[in-house]
């Protein structure tokens, strides 16, 4: 909360160059104090669009506590705070997220991510449904993804937008969930090219819900949730990948072969944990590394770091230099 402390001590500013008596805002002054508080009220309201309404409430219940400058603007305020409040207490009603599976080897015909809307509240929660025995679409889900060649190169498609529907009535008590299977394709690798999938799902929940007598609508944002999906080959990189990634990088130096595949896909499982040493010792191996092995880091590299240099190994190096 910098801010307010800043702001607290631009008010208490002008509030000590007065001397004494009641204090009097010049009309910049006043000017200024409005246009700053009217930029908190517009942003609350925009984290409340976007689904933190506790933030939002905070940040207007800060605004009142310093004192606004206007009686409209008091107003206006305890106004939004109201509005906030009930948008705050809508919200611990129920949470919405995606579930994907952490790491998906195409062994099987299809990847599952699951939707799961689950009660927060101690009271029963229902989601209605306006049309009993129809189908009511409840949320939309659009699914992107990148696919990671051995060239360097990164191909971004947009693989298909979802509707998710129910056809009843639910009720859900404290701790209880709904929950919906999302079923995607396995994608097709090509033959005798190392390749990565990196899958992006997002969507928004829009549903109906009651809880006791009171009816409310709630406008979920999904957050966004990434997993890879690897040929079935990759599955022996799964245990240990940052060792495997560093045994590619020493292997493909000396020109063995095998050493592409391992710091391919090692690279590619290396975890959160191991992600800022994969990336440095990326970057000193590879101007060691033989051309094709070298684009082959770079392809590691871009899923790593998300940076859109592809497979330019010169913008790498340079960007390794300034971010040092």
């Amino acid at each position: 909360m910098r801010w307010l402390l800043l702001s607290a001590t631009f008010i208490c500013g002008i509030v000590l160059s007065q001397q004494g008596g009641d204090v009097v805002l010049t009309k910049e002054e006043r000017a200024g104090v409005v246009k700053f508080y009217r930029a908190k009220m517009r942003w609350s309201e925009e984290m409340s669009a976007a689904g933190h309404p506790d933030s939002a409430l905070k940040v207007v219940e800060a605004l009142l506590l310093l004192g606004p400058p206007t009686r409209q603007l008091e107003k206006e305020l305890l106004a939004l705070r109201k509005r906030l409040r009930r948008e705050w207490m809508r919200s611990r009603l129920i949470d919405a997220y995606l579930a994907p599976q952490k790491r998906v080897f195409t062994e099987g015909d299809k990847i599952v991510v699951r939707l799961v809307l689950a009660s927060r509240s101690d009271k029963e929660v229902v989601l209605l449904q306006n049309r009993p025995g129809e189908k009511e679409k409840v949320a939309a889900i659009n699914v992107f993804r990148r696919c990671f060649l051995e060239d360097g190169t990164v191909r971004v498609e947009e693989v298909h937008g979802m509707a998710v529907t129910k056809s009843r009535q639910v009720t859900l008590r404290e701790g209880q969930a709904w929950v919906r299977e999302l079923l995607f394709d396995t994608p097709e690798f090509p033959r005798n090219v190392l390749a990565a999938y990196k899958y992006l799902v997002a969507g928004t929940v829009n549903i109906q819900l009651m809880s006791g007598k009171e009816r409310v609508g709630r406008l979920l944002p999904l957050d966004g949730v990434e997993f890879m999906v690897l040929p079935k080959e990759a599955k022996r990189y799964a245990d240990k990948p940052f060792k495997w990634l560093v045994e590619g990088l020493k292997a493909a130096a000396k020109g063995e072969e095998w050493g592409r595949e391992a710091l391919f896909y090692g690279g590619m499982l290396v975890g959160g944990e191991k992600r800022a040493d994969a990336v440095a010792a990326l970057i000193s191996w590879l101007p060691r590394l033989p051309r094709q092995s070298a684009l082959t880091a770079t392809a590691v590299l871009s899923h790593i770091t998300n940076k859109p240099f592809g497979p330019d190994i010169d913008a790498w190096l340079n960007w390794w230099k300034g971010a040092k």
